[in-house]
């Protein structure tokens, strides 16, 4: 394909399915515009705003064979996202406990824990992408015993292999993952 050639969403979509980095960067640029001014109109804060089109296009992301076209486009899916998540955002925004009338040490502490839980909603989007990495079958056992909470007998039953098979591959999961993030709660 030429590089004057612009591919569709569709196709820039089905190639992110498969994790192609290069044509979801392609998508992004051509979208992100559009989604920040969305969201900023309704949010009026642009790092709330910011915030909103990163996670609309992680969604778009995990779910790019499932995004559904509108006359060839993604922007209808991405705008209905958007304001979904713009919903959500300010309830979330409403349901926070004003910082006002606190003592400073109470609202260090408050703050102190919300800075702790973003960190950790982001240590868990990063295990779930090194997740995401790894065979299936390791991702089956992961979701299935770390998860779902099941035991490696009902695990190793439901995907039909062994259970020191499912011990074995619990154990290069954690390993890895171990590996990768170290001791970073």
């Amino acid at each position: 394909m030429g590089e004057t050639e612009r591919r569709s969403d569709r196709e820039l979509l089905d190639a992110s399915s498969r994790r192609n980095e290069h044509a979801f960067w392609e998508f992004y640029h051509r979208h992100a515009e559009v989604v920040f001014a969305a969201a900023l109109d309704e949010l009026a804060d642009e790092d709330e705003a910011q915030e909103v089109a990163q996670h609309v296009f992680e969604t778009a992301w995990r779910k790019a064979s499932k995004v559904r076209m509108v006359a060839g486009s993604a922007e209808a899916w991405l705008m209905l996202t958007c304001r979904n998540l713009v919903a959500n955002k300010k309830r979330s925004l409403q349901r926070r406990p004003s910082v006002e009338g606190l003592d400073d040490a109470a609202a260090s502490m408050l703050e102190t824990r919300t800075a702790q839980r973003a960190r950790d909603q982001q240590l868990l989007a990063q295990v779930e992408d090194e997740i995401a990495g790894m065979p299936v079958l390791d991702q089956h056992v992961y979701r299935a015993v770390l998860v779902e909470g099941r035991s490696y007998e009902e695990t190793a039953a439901s995907l039909e292999i062994s259970v020191p098979s499912v011990g074995k591959r619990l154990h290069r999961v954690r390993a890895r993952i171990r590996d990768r993030f170290g001791d970073e709660r």
